[in-house]
């Protein structure tokens, strides 16, 4: 199986073509070559799996390391509840994209991740590839992105009595079945390398008038999850992000937050150069909006 180079992921280029420039000009071919692999993808057979069988949730999120057993959430959806909520049919009505400007309650945050982000069931099609299943629709049940939770240091995170002596960092989503007590998903928080933190903040900021957001859903793409499974699935990464990152929008709305799609993607946060796990989009959430 041909392994894809980072460069091909973001471009469908070849990837030992001498320039990685993506040209205005270039647009018309690279698009037509991108059509064209999207009407001829189809998942690699179950033979061909052998020893690759992925677990139901990506190996580099379960991989990061916990820095403060003391800094996790778990999910309250009943409080969450107490605040404005709207069906998915006002979410539709009312949705508007809006820069927030206050940082939402752990109650909001947690309820928005665990529907989000928790695994509904796992299974075993006929060709004998896993899948699962969340709230998000994904190519095959692959689920190749994961979320990480962005909280600049200006902006604590709140507890319920709107304590803010937990330090603001990233933070990962363990979802209800694999958190220690099994029932409830849970916000952790994890460490990144600084140069990775530096890297995703200043897009982060970058495609937000210039100002961190109070709190972003950062979209990370495990990109051998999915080739493993789709060789020719560059387009759908980019279709599942675009799902994913919808999602989240229309639920933090739900919930009555503000919310705004944020324009950044690309930046590495581990994997390797072949097999890199990337960054391939984010949402700005937080209390109010402009």
């Amino acid at each position: 199986m041909t392994t894809p180079t980072e460069h091909e992921i973001f471009s469908g280029a070849s990837s030992d073509a001498s320039d990685s420039t993506f040209l205005p000009e270039t647009l018309p071919a690279e698009a037509e070559r991108s059509f064209a692999e999207a009407r001829v993808c189809r998942p690699i057979l179950a033979a061909d799996l052998a020893g690759h069988m992925e677990p139901a949730r990506p190996r580099w999120i379960q991989e990061l390391e916990p820095i403060d057993e003391q800094a996790t959430w778990s999910a309250d959806v009943s409080a969450a509840s107490r605040e404005q909520t709207w069906s998915v049919s006002d979410a539709l009505t009312h949705r508007q994209s809006r820069r927030p400007s206050g940082t939402p309650t752990v109650a909001a945050v947690t309820a928005l991740l665990s529907r989000l982000c928790d695994i509904r069931r796992v299974g075993v099609d006929a060709a004998g590839r896993e899948w699962s299943s969340r709230a998000v629709p994904s190519a095959g049940g692959t689920h190749a992105i994961d979320v990480l939770v962005h909280v600049p240091v200006v902006g604590p995170l709140q507890g319920p009595a709107g304590s803010s002596s937990h330090p603001s960092q990233w933070y990962r989503w363990v979802p209800a079945g694999q958190a220690a007590n099994g029932s409830v998903g849970r916000l952790e928080q994890i460490g990144l390398d600084g140069d990775t933190d530096s890297k995703v903040s200043a897009a982060l900021a970058d495609s937000h008038g210039g100002r961190v957001p109070p709190l972003s859903v950062v979209a990370v793409a495990d990109t051998v999850r999915l080739f493993r499974r789709y060789p020719l699935g560059t387009s759908l990464l980019w279709r599942d992000a675009g799902a994913f990152l919808m999602t989240t929008h229309l639920l933090a709305t739900e919930l009555g937050l503000a919310s705004t799609l944020l324009g950044c993607g690309g930046q590495v946060v581990g994997g390797s150069r072949d097999w890199p796990v990337i960054v391939v989009g984010a949402v700005a959430v937080g209390s109010s909006g402009l």
